[in-house]
């Protein structure tokens, strides 16, 4: 369903709504959403047109999916704890292999970044998702991150209890087990993408792609 189909007031009044439910008043949302107490007011007063990434950064804070600010309701199913248990990490090894399988889909653009002694002071290592890439999860990879890392933080200052989190985790996988992947073909080629602040990304060319062009 478009978002376009619905008016701005109508998305307000369910922001407002949803807020309410979620017993969170004005500040405490714009606090979540790091934005002004004013600016949450000119959300729900529908001074502010709301753009997809606007709504999913709303959807975020108040723990929703996206798409019942414009109206629809979502049941959104919890993972059992055999769901949870798929991916069983008993060695490193077990981590080196889920790295590998992370990288080897057409639908994430993976950044590898290596600092190391002498050129730098620090000898660390980090693996990065350019959110404005051209893989199709590379935006919804980034935004998940930016929402576990809110929830960690919650669950450090005691903002959040462990059964929270976990119910939290369950909802997260399920919500995001229907977004297949589209595994590699045959030897694809590599593409080498710089990003603008000159790190590297690699991400394997679809020959999909070149199906569609054509």
């Amino acid at each position: 369903m478009a978002v376009q189909t619905f008016t701005q007031e109508e998305i307000a009044k369910n922001l407002k709504r949803i807020r309410k439910e979620r017993k969170l008043n004005q500040k405490q949302l714009a606090a979540l959403l790091d934005k002004s107490e004013r600016t949450i007011q000119n959300y729900e007063a529908g001074e502010t047109d709301f753009s997809i990434s606007m709504l999913k950064d709303i959807a975020i804070a108040l723990d929703i999916d996206w798409r019942e600010l414009i109206g629809e309701r979502i049941e959104i199913p919890i993972a059992s704890q055999s769901e949870m248990d798929k991916y069983r990490i008993d060695n490193f090894g077990d981590i080196v292999s889920l790295l590998f399988k992370l990288q080897e889909t057409y639908d994430v653009t993976m950044g590898l970044q290596v600092a190391k002694p002498p050129e730098d002071m620090e000898w660390k290592a980090g693996i990065s998702i350019d959110g404005k890439g051209n893989g199709k999860y590379d935006a919804d990879f980034c935004l998940f991150l930016e929402n576990w890392r809110d929830k960690l933080d919650m669950l450090c200052h005691n903002l959040l209890s462990m059964e929270g989190y976990r119910e939290w985790q369950r909802k997260t996988v399920a919500y995001y087990s229907s977004g297949a992947v589209t595994p590699l073909q045959g030897h694809p080629d590599m593409e080498l993408c710089v990003l603008e602040s000159g790190e590297h990304s690699y991400r394997w060319k679809n020959p999909n792609d070149d199906k569609k062009e054509n």
